[in-house]
């Protein structure tokens, strides 16, 4: 089980924009993956944000079923010209906006890799901007 629980904007600035992803992942096998890589889209509105590049190592333990933070970052020159009016409607605000992530995903197991495909959307409850600079 995939899915998004949560997205928050960290940090938005002519350099870079942050944006933090809370994901419900289930891992029934009886060892840890690790996430080594991805290549992903991630549309807000229907308005395409960008590559997704995650900044962080993530872990999923055994017979698990937990929420995962990941950073996904990027600055506006990759973003698409609508995106970022589309990030600032949403400082301040608390309500559903419909949220797609797309692309594929590099996870890592007793020194095995393997690709895995991502596709899903949701509407997902947007946090506030935590910082803006």
């Amino acid at each position: 089980m995939l899915g998004v629980t949560d997205v928050k904007l960290q940090n938005v600035s002519l350099e870079k924009v942050d944006v933090l992803i809370t994901l419900q992942v289930q891992n029934p096998n009886n060892y840890k993956i690790s996430i080594v890589d991805g290549d992903m889209q991630v549309y807000v509105k229907g308005v395409k944000l960008g590559n997704a590049v995650i900044k962080n190592n993530v872990v999923l333990p055994k017979k698990s079923d937990m929420k995962h933070d990941i950073l996904i970052s990027g600055t506006p020159s990759q973003m698409s010209i609508a995106a970022i009016p589309t990030l600032m409607s949403l400082m301040g605000k608390n309500k559903a906006v419909p949220i797609k992530v797309k692309g594929e995903i590099k996870a890592r197991a007793k020194g095995v890799s393997k690709k895995f495909p991502v596709d899903f959307s949701d509407n997902v409850s947007v946090g506030e901007l935590k910082e803006m600079k």
